[in-house]
């Protein structure tokens, strides 16, 4: 049986090595770091507070009941415009804030019966130099101009509309008080925008169906207006805003006098379409794989607005076939992978529902831990059915989504609600054998819910909210290793005070999931809990049927009022919590100590024109008390003068414990870890940009790492850009667990050092007839290999020298038998040889999209895509490049073609 030292003991030893003459226990560090820490923090506390701006005001004109609004070209020509009032005095915010413009910029805002009119005056001292550069919806570059209303006036959100000097539109939706930006939003509204030889124009006409505002007689609504002055890369903004004030939308100016707007109710419905077509290679005696396949689907996504500040979303059967593919990846520790949402339906208001219970400024300190994660809905099929040697089995990609529906809105008094609900049917495999077919189920028919609530407080400067959800499943006998139901709820709270600077929140979470014994058995000893692992305070008990965990975060901030700001918390895991049906969780049993402190420079100086350094650490215990990390990292960025931008950084790992390493087995050392990293990026103004990062690691007995990026972006033209990011990575003699053995009698661990080296390409191209009308080509190229060596034997978890950790089998101890399978004679504790697979991988995937897009009239569009994709595995033997361009070579790839038409009714 292996030894097992508590890591505490291992601690005190490992320190001591450190050197003769610079001892130090693992307490006079932690002593150290409080002493360093509450210094800093009474220092900030001294510094000056956040200056304090009044807010401006401008009150908007009026059109008569019925009146004609302006026609929306840009012109100006209206005589509307006449009659309203005109404001400006903008400031600076980039390069020099609080500094004159370096042009002149005024704005006027009117009301009509359903709509809300902007005009936007740009000076320009030189016609030529005004950047004029065209692309698809919500990507913006070049010269423009955006208006934000907080039409809530909850000082926390508002609407985003931007609008270029080639006319492009952009909207988005900001939460957080800034801090979180949802661009999937695609609400209904014109923009038209003129260039002359004093400047360029812009007129927008905002339907007011598409906001959000209370009821009341006679509001104020927050405002921002922006504009960039491209060749100076200048910001210029109404309503000033210090560099370090805390939040952005809670200091906006204010849109005053607006009159009681009495609308219909809002009412929109989107129909589409899809017909495809899908090619692939031909396979022999396969019925599934015999032709090319044919579809035609319909379906419809919803709006209706149930008042002026709250509206439902629906969808049925909806349709993501145009959303770019996900990034190709492995994983190799057993953990899960995480993938952003990119699915429209989900992604728009997301920030409502979203609930990451562990988030800082800190950053990575549970990564994308959340109550609620979308990509589970629509998921693949959890059940993988093997079909036996004459079988043939088709299985769908992802489980049909039948429907879903979302509440959310937000009472003037501050209440914000949302309430999210989908189905998603059955799955089935089709499973053809000798002429006859039948079904499998892989998927239950599923329920999912989330409610999410937020009240404001203390003059919208706190809240406290609460969120809930549930998953519940229809389960057939060969889904039993699934929970039937699955239960999670949260309360959080954020208190601001000192005009927002310093801040206190937290929140606590729950978790109850519920299933057979074997469901529940295989929930414990998943790589999420690892309940049978040694040194653990869970018990595995493979008779219950249900389990509960809990989980939380606390932190303590300052956020703005001087040059430095900092944020300082605990959050911590239970090892019975899980989330994985509805939510996202990496890893349970942990309990995390983070700080952070930052300095920046507020205005430039003859070098700069930003810049600042930061501190950061990272500690991390089980709930056995063993402390398995300590991570310390400084960094520092700046911004030249001339635009170009570098980072420099560095960390060090002085104690590592890896208590998952061996999936089940007991906690190991891990050898002290050492990186670096720095990055340049040019001025991404020019026609040609380019950027490249290096990150490098060590760590003991001969273990090292390199990553490197380098991204290169063309614009030969105002309509057409293509650029290419590759990243390529190698890894060397890292140890990687393979698999565990006799784990009954007397467990055999064993792992390997592995040489990983991966490469991935993703290219864009981008050509934009016009704002409406735009080409957009994606491809991406992935390949990884691993190659095995120093097979060994895991002998003493517990001992704190590396070297004493494993039994290392010569080379003559390791072969190949005939079939490719390998040999290891060389195992000790008088165990019988072992057999096992070669694991040794390559995988090589190709990705690519061509989607012509359409916008024909506001909110309805055409697409034309065409999807091409294959994934195989390789030679690991032959170098990535070459193994890459053989595979693509020998391979016939799947190809997708599909026209998808859609068409927005609104009333």
């Amino acid at each position: 049986m292996t030894s097992y030292l508590n890591p505490v003991t291992y601690n005190t030893h490992f320190l001591k090595m450190i050197g003769d003459n610079f001892v130090l226990k693992l307490e006079e560090i932690m002593r150290l770091i409080l002493i360093i820490v509450t210094v800093l923090i009474v220092q900030i506390n001294h510094l000056d507070a956040q200056e304090q701006i009044k807010p401006r005001e401008y009150e908007p004109s009026a059109l008569k009941p019925l009146r004609k609004g302006p026609e929306i070209d840009g012109l100006l020509i209206d005589s509307v415009w006449n009659q309203s009032g005109w404001t400006s005095n903008f400031v600076q915010r980039e390069p020099f804030e609080n500094q004159p413009p370096g042009e002149k910029t005024s704005f006027s805002v009117v009301f009509g019966d359903r709509h809300m009119y902007i005009a936007i005056r740009c000076d320009h001292q030189s016609e030529r130099e005004i950047s004029r550069r065209l692309s698809r919806r919500d990507i913006v570059d070049g010269d423009w101009v955006e208006i934000q209303l907080d039409s809530y006036h909850d000082r926390q959100s508002c609407f985003v509309f931007t609008v270029s000097a080639a006319g492009v539109k952009a909207d988005r939706i900001m939460s957080l008080d800034g801090e979180v930006e949802d661009l999937s939003w695609n609400p209904v509204w014109q923009a038209g925008s003129h260039i002359d030889a004093s400047g360029w124009t812009v007129e927008i006409s905002i339907p007011l169906s598409q906001l959000r505002f209370s009821n009341e007689m006679n509001q104020a609504w927050g405002m921002q207006v922006l504009r960039r002055i491209f060749y100076k890369d200048e910001i210029d903004v109404w309503q000033r805003i210090p560099l370090d004030a805390s939040g952005w939308v809670n200091n906006f100016g204010l849109l005053t006098n607006v009159r009681s707007l009495d609308l219909p109710r809002q009412l929109e419905i989107q129909p589409y379409l899809v017909s495809a077509v899908n090619t692939f290679q031909r396979e022999e005696d396969n019925p599934y794989r015999s032709q090319y396949e044919k579809s035609l689907k319909a379906g419809l996504d919803g709006k209706i607005g149930l008042s002026n500040d709250f509206v439902i979303d629906f969808t049925i059967n909806p349709d993501f076939g145009q959303v770019e593919a996900d990034p190709s990846d492995i994983s190799l520790n057993g953990f899960q992978l995480f993938f952003n949402e990119q699915r429209p339906f989900f992604v728009e208001n997301k920030q409502i529902f979203d609930y990451a219970f562990s988030t800082s400024t800190v950053g990575n300190t549970f990564g994308n831990d959340n109550l609620f994660y979308s990509r589970r809905l629509g998921r693949p099929p959890h059940r993988n059915y093997s079909p036996a040697a004459d079988e043939y089995v088709k299985s769908p990609d992802n489980t049909t989504i039948l429907g879903a529906v979302k509440l959310s809105g937000k009472t003037s008094r501050g209440l914000s609600i949302g309430v999210l609900e989908s189905l998603t049917s059955r799955a089935y495999a089709q499973v053809s054998r000798d002429g006859f077919q039948r079904r499998e189920i892989i998927e239950p028919f599923t329920n999912y819910l989330v409610t999410r609530v937020q009240q404001d407080l203390n003059h919208r400067d706190s809240y406290i909210g609460a969120i809930y959800t549930q998953t519940n499943r229809a389960l057939d006998d060969p889904l039993d290793f699934l929970h039937h139901s699955a239960y999670s709820g949260g309360v959080d709270f954020l208190h601001r005070w000192k005009s927002r600077s310093w801040y206190l929140g937290g929140n606590v979470i729950a978790s109850n999931v519920n299933g057979s014994s074997f469901a529940i058995e295989r929930t414990q000893n998943n790589i999420v809990h690892l309940f049978q692992r040694e040194g653990s305070v869970a018990v595995l008990d493979t008779t219950r049927t249900s389990l509960t965990g809990s989980g939380g975060n606390l932190k303590l901030g300052k956020a703005g009022g001087g040059h430095m700001t900092f944020e300082g918390g605990v959050t911590w895991r239970s090892p019975s919590l899980e989330l994985n049906d509805m939510g996202f969780l990496r890893q349970s049993d942990d309990i995390r100590q983070y700080f952070a402190l930052n300095y920046r420079a507020l205005q430039p100086n003859r070098l700069f024109r930003n810049a600042q350094i930061s501190y950061k650490h990272w500690l991390a215990w089980d709930f056995a008390g063993h402390l398995n990390r300590m991570h310390f990292q400084m960094e520092i960025s700046s911004t030249f003068l001339n635009n170009w931008n570098i980072q420099l950084g560095g960390y060090t790992k002085p104690v590592l414990f890896n208590n998952y390493f061996l999936q089940g087995g007991p906690s190991i050392r891990i050898p002290m870890e050492n990186g670096c990293w720095w990055s340049i990026s040019t001025d991404r103004r020019n026609r040609l940009t380019f950027n490249h990062s290096v990150t490098l690691g060590m760590a003991g007995e001969g273990g090292h790492w390199i990553y490197t990026q380098w991204g290169i972006r063309y614009q030969p033209s105002n309509r057409f850009d293509i650029s290419v990011d590759a990243e390529w990575s190698k890894i060397s003699n890292y140890p990687q667990y393979i698999n565990t053995f006799n784990q009954e009698s007397n467990p055999i661990f064993l792992a390997a050092g592995i040489d990983q080296e991966t490469m991935r390409v993703v290219g864009r191209l981008n050509y934009s007839l016009n704002p409406n009308l735009s080409l957009q080509y994606f491809i991406q190229p992935y390949s990884t290999r691993g190659l095995y060596n120093q097979y060994r034997q895991v002998v003493d978890a517990g001992t704190h020298l590396f070297r004493d950790l494993f039994h290392y089998l010569d080379a003559e101890e390791v072969s190949h038998n005939d079939e490719g399978q390998l040999l290891l004679s060389g195992v000790h504790q008088g165990q019988k040889d072992l057999l096992i697979s070669d694991p040794d991988f390559s995988l090589n995937e190709l990705r690519a999209n061509l989607v012509i897009r359409w916008e024909y009239k506001p909110g309805s569009e055409i697409f034309l895509i065409w999807n091409k994709s294959f994934s195989k595995y390789g030679r690991p033997q032959a170098r990535i490049l070459r193994d890459f361009q053989n595979t693509l070579r020998g391979e016939a790839h799947e190809n997708i073609f599909l026209v998808k038409y859609t068409y927005r009714f609104i009333r």
